[in-house]
């Protein structure tokens, strides 16, 4: 039992009540009893909580076209008694569309609220020119056919999908969280690294590669979690290319107008989909060949990681003194999470320290209070090059 609480319509309390409601099957664990008949574990979940039912081997018939990620009716009777809650049977279920919105709800729920992450958006597209903008619209908006057979845009499903089957950011809104975290990311260190190029980075293709990178994870994965069929025959690169595409011929189709700077911005962006996992047995089609391409990498790589090590914080095991498990995770991916020290030091008295040890000084002693740099601080750690030379 992972949850007191059956995720149906009402909740039975005691065991020989029933309860019927809308589901999705989140995991499905067959197994087979000691005297070899086959049965399986299946679980249930959706907004009011997960549970697991035991389906035996009179009834796995009844299942043979149930898959994970399916979504069911199902009239339930609780049947026995646990410390941690009751035990269900399922007398009956029935299919239902594929594209039923309770698929959606074994998905955790994002720990960033959807306003936080529009206003995010916002502020990032304010970086964005006229002509970037108008692209990205088309892009976003323009409605494509998908592999349920629903007529529906990449901006409709970007909002709503996971990033990832566990690993990082697999969440509700976990994609539209994750592309707005790398597009932050790689803005961040655009602006330490800009000042220093021959040419300024380009912000339109930044924005629009960061926010679009992962765009063809709506068809790698399910929308309820976990890869879906289109995600088996291909990777999400080669999908996010082909969506992109997809988007941009219908619009020209319906009299859309590329000028030559949009084209230019769309192959960058098509480009930073290719390349943004670098290495050819990460899936990348091809390396990063622009400044921008790197940027989106290393925040891409930056945001699953980091995510991974926070998603350990909030949800995982402590199996040492810094160290936490993740969630069904290896040994050897236990994360290190180290508390900020309490006791901060000044940053002048370090910086006092510093400039002490470069003067051949005695340090001063840990408890002495620096209230302010010696007028000299700055030329005893970075002397001026005319006094350099000197």
């Amino acid at each position: 039992m992972t949850n007191t609480r059956f995720p149906c319509d009402t909740t039975p309390t005691r065991i020989g009540e029933s309860a019927e409601g809308t589901v999705v099957v989140a995991s499905i664990d067959r197994r087979t009893t000691k005297d070899g008949k086959p049965y399986a574990v299946i679980g249930l979940a959706n907004a009011l909580g997960k549970t697991t039912v035991r389906v035996w081997s009179d009834r796995l018939d009844e299942w043979r076209d149930v898959a994970v990620g399916t979504p069911l009716h199902v009239r339930c009777c609780a049947v026995s008694s646990f410390p941690d809650g009751l035990a269900w049977s399922v007398d009956d279920l029935a299919i239902l569309a594929a594209t039923h919105p309770v698929a959606e709800e074994s998905v955790p729920p994002c720990p960033v609220s959807a306003d936080h992450l529009y206003d995010r958006t916002r502020a990032l597209l304010e970086r964005c020119s006229p002509a970037a903008l108008t692209l990205l619209h088309v892009l976003l908006h323009t409605a494509l056919e998908w592999g349920d057979g629903l007529l529906e845009t990449i901006a409709s499903r970007w909002r709503r999908w996971p990033a990832a089957v566990g690993h990082h950011h697999a969440v509700r809104h976990g994609l539209w969280w994750h592309s707005v975290q790398v597009t932050e990311g790689a803005l961040a260190l655009a602006s330490v690294l800009d000042g220093d190029g021959p040419v300024p980075l380009n912000a339109d293709v930044v924005v629009l590669g960061g926010l679009l990178h992962d765009a063809g994870k709506i068809d790698e994965l399910r929308a309820s979690g976990g890869i879906g069929d289109a995600g088996r025959l291909a990777t999400h690169i080669v999908w996010g290319a082909v969506r992109l595409r997809e988007a941009l011929t219908r619009a020209e189709h319906a009299g859309f107008v590329l000028s030559p700077e949009q084209r230019t911005l769309f192959d960058d962006v098509m480009h930073v989909v290719a390349s943004h996992h670098n290495l050819a047995e990460w899936g990348s089609n091809v390396r990063p060949a622009s400044r921008e391409a790197w940027l989106l990498h290393a925040a891409d790589l930056a945001s699953a990681h980091v995510e991974k090590g926070a998603q350990a914080a909030r949800s995982g095991t402590r199996v040492a003194e810094h160290w936490v498990q993740p969630v069904g995770g290896w040994a050897r991916d236990a994360v290190r999470i180290t508390p900020v020290a309490s006791d901060q030091c000044a940053p002048d008295a370090v910086l006092r320290t510093i400039a002490c040890l470069v003067a051949d000084e005695a340090p001063p002693a840990p408890t002495t209070v620096i209230t302010a740099p010696p007028p000299t601080l700055l030329s005893l750690l970075v002397p001026h090059p005319s006094e350099a030379e000197t």
